[in-house]
């Protein structure tokens, strides 16, 4: 204790000893500038991409910290140059402002439906919403349908100025619409539905039976956890597929045509119902990142975690089983909209069983991202980079320019007046799967071709999603318990 206060009290001495010796050198130095914002902010995501960026030896060595941060973020981007180039870069990556992370996980204000806009004037500058689905529960369900073509908000026509806007800040709607399959119109109201939490299993039923068939089908919209109340809409997965094998199915036919993707942990609960028998410890994904980034990931959690993601019993942290569906192939539809995570399981799942796409060609996300943010009150911004090619055991991804279906199994619901989901009488897409499936077209096909004219405005996403396709690596996994 003597020596302690002694030394103690030697530093106070030797403080006060230059205290007394006047003005230094030191104190003669001008203060070092404090950095704006903007170049805080800067420096804080060029250090994170730095880091973790997938393409991190591309990022560029001497940075303009002056610069917008969105603009200085979207600038490190490694550009995709285009499918006729080699199938590399990044389309993906995005950032946002940190304020979102506030936002309630669970429930948002929502429309009630989700809609593509698309032209629908040959000099292409009048845009309709085309309805796909109304969500169950909300003040849109029982008003407007799937096949609804909206041409009018509170009687502004919908142009390609306004498409991205008309429907901000506002809690109803006046909408002028007209029906694909009747080309009737009317004026419909709609009231936002305010904290709404949608469940992304939209429709779980056996749709055919006959001939010693028994299709089961199951539309299946993100790849949504619900980690707020013990991932409830993972677990409410893993029971519309127990649902289905109860009944005894003989072929399922998978609906992800407007399933932009979300967490690869739902997708690896999926996917572990859907393998063969055999396989339940093999290995789904192969995980590539950054050679710097890898090797710290390794030394911190193990080469077997972060290098692969392999099929598992149990859905993600959780004590539910996940059923074996025993199945020998696999129906998915998917489309243009159908991307990332829903990718993933098409890719990851042809090295064990037979999978047969309808549709179109998907969106072509092949690598995952993490989610960046810091609590540092100055850090304006939350990323999410692109940090990981994702391959199937067989070491196959690459897919950056989509997955398409056999030329027979090719399919497109814009051609047709978009039937009832579900329906196989109405709807080409799976009826077109269960043609396949059975060797007979469905009785009662009345699928109509549309006689309207119209074109998809490309790389316009599926409205009241994120906005931006997901498949999202939760670094968690690596220390959840085995």
């Amino acid at each position: 204790m003597k020596v302690k206060n002694l030394i103690f009290l030697s530093i106070i001495f030797t403080a006060l000893a230059f205290t007394a010796c006047g003005d230094s050198d030191d104190d003669k130095k001008p203060t070092p500038p404090v950095d704006t914002d903007e170049v805080f902010n800067n420096k804080w995501i060029y250090e994170r991409m730095s880091e973790v960026y997938l393409w991190n030896d591309q990022l560029t060595s001497s940075p303009n910290y002056d610069k917008d941060p969105e603009a200085f973020f979207y600038g490190l981007l490694y550009k995709y140059a285009g499918k006729n180039t080699p199938a590399d870069g990044d389309r993906f990556s995005w950032i946002e402002a940190d304020e979102s992370k506030q936002k309630a996980t669970m429930g948002e204000n929502d429309l009630g439906f989700e809609y593509i806009p698309a032209y629908i004037t040959s000099d292409l500058t009048r845009i309709g919403f085309f309805v796909l689905y109304t969500k169950p529960n909300t003040d849109a369900d029982g008003k407007l349908k799937r096949g609804h073509i909206i041409y009018k908000v509170n009687g502004e026509f919908i142009t390609g100025t306004n498409f991205n806007t008309i429907l901000n800040n506002k809690s109803s709607f006046t909408f002028s619409a007209i029906d694909m399959a009747t080309s009737a119109s009317s004026d419909i109201t709609v009231s936002i539905t305010p904290n709404y939490a949608e469940n992304p299993v939209f429709i779980s039923k056996v749709v055919y039976q006959s001939g010693g068939h028994k299709v089961g089908y199951l539309m299946y919209n993100q790849f949504k956890r619900g980690e707020g109340n013990g991932y409830e809409y993972d677990v409410a997965l893993a029971n519309a597929l127990k649902g289905l094998k109860s009944q005894n199915i003989t072929d399922l036919v998978l609906d992800l045509r407007y399933n932009p993707g979300g967490y690869v942990t739902s997708a690896v609960n999926l996917a572990s119902a859907l393998v063969p028998a055999g396989n339940e410890s093999a290995i789904f994904a192969i995980n590539e990142y950054n050679p710097t980034y890898q090797t710290s990931l390794i030394a911190d959690h193990g080469a077997e975690n972060i290098l692969y993601d392999r099929f598992v019993s149990k859905v993600y942290k959780t004590n539910e089983s996940i059923p074996k569906m025993n199945l020998g192939r696999v129906y998915i539809i998917a489309t243009e909209n159908s991307a990332s995570a829903s990718e993933l399981i098409i890719n990851g799942l042809k090295p064990y069983t037979t999978v047969k796409q309808i549709g179109t060609t998907t969106r072509g996300k092949d690598k995952g991202s993490i989610t960046e943010e810091s609590t540092d009150s100055r850090i304006k911004w939350k990323l999410q980079p692109l940090v990981v090619r994702i391959k199937n055991a067989q070491g196959e991804g690459n897919y950056i320019n989509g997955i398409s279906p056999d030329p027979a199994l090719t399919i497109d619901e814009w051609d047709y007046t978009f039937g009832e989901l579900g329906n196989p009488a109405t709807e080409p897409l799976l009826a077109k799967a269960i043609e396949d499936i059975t060797g007979t077209v469905p009785a009662g096909r009345i699928a109509q071709k549309s006689t309207l004219s119209f074109t998809p405005i490309k790389g316009v996403k599926i409205s009241q999603k994120t906005g931006r396709e997901q498949m999202i690596v939760d670094l968690e996994k690596f220390d959840a318990p085995k």
